[in-house]
C-alpha cells in the first residue's frame, strides 16, 4: 500500500474530518482522492512528508512509517503513555530510524507489529515496504486495539430503540411561526421579514480556515456562532475545534456579536455533559453576547449515534442544556426538519432557543425560532468558499438587543 492509501484509511476513520489550513505538498494536487486525506494526517501532525514540500502520496509505506502513523493517530484520539517495550530482541534493532523508534516501540508493545520470521531470528524489516496483506492486518489488529480502548472508557451504550413515529409538537407549549412564508423577501441577496427586526450572522468552524472577520463585518454581518470543539462519530473523542477561540476573538473585534456551538455526537446524557464542560472549558469564561449551541446531527445508521432514539436524543440536548445555563451563559438547540419530527420532542426543549436549518427562500416550520439557518452554500466576502448564513428574529423591536 502507499502512503496516500493509509492516511485515507485513518482519515475516514476519524469520521472524513474537513482539514483546514493550506496545502503545503507540491505533490499533492487539490481534487484527488487522496487530498483531504493528506492535509488532514499534516494538519493534526500524523504524516508531515518526506520533505518539506513533499509528501510521496504514490511511494509504498515502509514498516516503520506504518506504526509512526498509527500512533500518532492513536495519540490524537486521546493521551497514550510511550510504551518501554525492548526492541532489543531484534537483530535490525538499529536499523530504525530515530523518528520512529517511540512508535515502533509501542506497536510491538500492542502487539500491532510482530515482526518477521526469517533464519533464527525475528526481524523488524523498518525500512522494507509494507505489503497490501501486512497492511490489512496491522489495521485490522489496530482497530481492535482502538474499540477495545473504546469499549474500557465509554458510558452505556444507548438502548435498542423502536422506531420513532413522527408525531407534531405539542402546540400549547410551543409558539406558533408568526412569519407567513410571504414576510419573506430577499434584498442585496439577503433574506429579511415584514414584521420582524432580524440580524444577519454566520456560523463558521475551522473547515473555513482563516477568516477576515473585518471583511465579514463590512459585507453585512451582525453575528457569528462559532464552534468551539466536535466528538467524533466513529471513535467519539472530544475534540477542540483548532480556529474556534480565534474566530471568537477576531469576530468580536471586528464589530460583530459573537456565539457558540458544539458538534454533539453524545450516546447519552452523561456524555452531553462532558460535552457541554468540555465547551465551557475551551471558552475559559470568554464573554458571549449570544447562547452557546447543542448541535447533535444524525450523521448516518452506521455511527455510534445510528441507533439513538427520540427519547435518548432529547434527554442529551436537556443533559448539555443545563450544565450550559448552570454556567451562566444561555443554552440553545440546534436542529431542522428532521430532527423536529423524528428525533427531539420539541415540547420538552421548549424553554430553550431554538436554532433551526432549512434552506430555502422562506422559512415555514410551522413553529417559532430564533435563529434560521437558510442557506449552507452562502458567499460571504472575507470568509474562503461557501459558509452557512443565518437570520436571527430579535425580540420586541431592538436590533441593538441580544437574543
Amino acid at each position: 500500500m502507499n502512503r496516500a492509501m493509509v492516511v485515507t484509511v485513518l482519515w475516514r476513520l476519524d469520521g472524513q474530518e474537513r482539514p483546514a489550513g493550506s496545502n503545503p505538498f507540491l505533490d499533492v494536487p487539490s481534487g484527488r482522492w487522496f487530498t483531504e486525506a493528506v492535509l488532514w494526517a499534516s494538519g493534526n501532525g500524523i504524516a508531515i512528508g518526506v520533505e518539506k514540500d513533499r509528501f510521496a502520496p504514490y511511494e509504498d509505506i515502509t514498516r516503520e512509517q506504518m506504526a509512526t502513523f498509527l500512533y500518532r493517530f492513536a495519540k490524537l484520539q486521546e493521551d497514550i503513555a510511550p510504551a518501554s517495550s525492548d526492541l532489543s530482541r531484534f537483530p535490525d534493532e538499529g536499523q530504525i530510524s530515530r523518528y520512529a523508534r517511540e512508535a515502533i516501540a509501542w506497536a510491538v508493545a500492542e502487539n500491532l507489529l510482530q515482526g518477521s520470521a526469517q533464519g533464527n531470528g525475528i526481524y523488524l524489516l523498518p525500512k522494507s515496504n509494507t505489503t497490501r496483506a501486512q497492511c490489512a492486518a496491522i489495521l485490522h489488529r489496530f482497530d481492535l486495539w482502538l474499540q477495545a480502548r473504546v469499549q474500557q472508557e465509554k458510558p452505556t451504550e444507548p438502548t435498542e430503540p423502536t422506531e420513532p413515529q413522527p408525531t407534531e409538537p405539542d402546540e400549547k407549549k410551543l409558539r406558533p411561526n408568526p412569519y407567513p412564508p410571504e414576510s419573506f423577501t430577499y434584498q442585496n441577496g439577503y433574506p429579511t421579514c415584514e414584521g420582524a427586526d432580524t440580524l444577519l450572522g454566520v456560523d463558521v468552524s475551522q473547515h473555513q480556515g482563516e477568516i477576515n472577520w473585518r471583511r465579514v463585518k463590512a459585507a453585512g454581518m451582525d453575528f457569528a456562532m462559532v464552534r468551539m470543539g466536535y466528538r467524533g462519530y466513529s471513535v467519539g473523542n472530544l475534540r477542540v475545534d483548532s480556529y474556534g477561540k480565534t474566530n471568537l476573538r477576531q469576530a468580536r473585534d471586528a464589530g460583530l456579536k459573537v456565539g457558540a456551538y458544539f458538534f454533539s455526537q453524545a450516546i447519552n446524557p452523561e456524555e452531553a455533559r462532558q460535552e457541554a464542560k468540555f465547551a465551557l472549558e475551551i471558552l475559559e469564561g470568554y464573554p458571549l453576547d449570544l447562547p452557546l449551541v447543542y448541535d447533535w446531527e444524525f450523521v448516518s445508521s452506521d455511527a455510534r449515534t445510528g441507533k439513538m432514539n427520540r427519547q435518548q436524543v432529547t434527554a442529551c440536548a436537556i443533559a448539555f442544556c443545563q450544565i450550559v445555563e448552570e454556567a451562566g451563559y444561555r443554552p440553545m438547540v440546534y436542529f431542522n426538519q428532521d430532527m423536529a419530527w423524528n428525533r427531539l420532542n420539541l415540547e420538552e426543549l421548549c424553554r430553550y432557543d431554538f436554532w433551526f436549518a432549512q434552506y430555502s427562500r422562506a422559512m415555514t416550520f410551522p413553529y417559532a425560532v430564533d435563529i434560521w439557518q437558510y442557506t449552507e452554500t452562502g458567499l460571504v466576502d472575507g470568509i474562503p468558499g461557501r459558509t452557512d448564513i443565518n437570520l436571527m428574529f430579535l425580540p420586541q423591536s431592538s436590533k441593538s438587543a441580544a437574543i
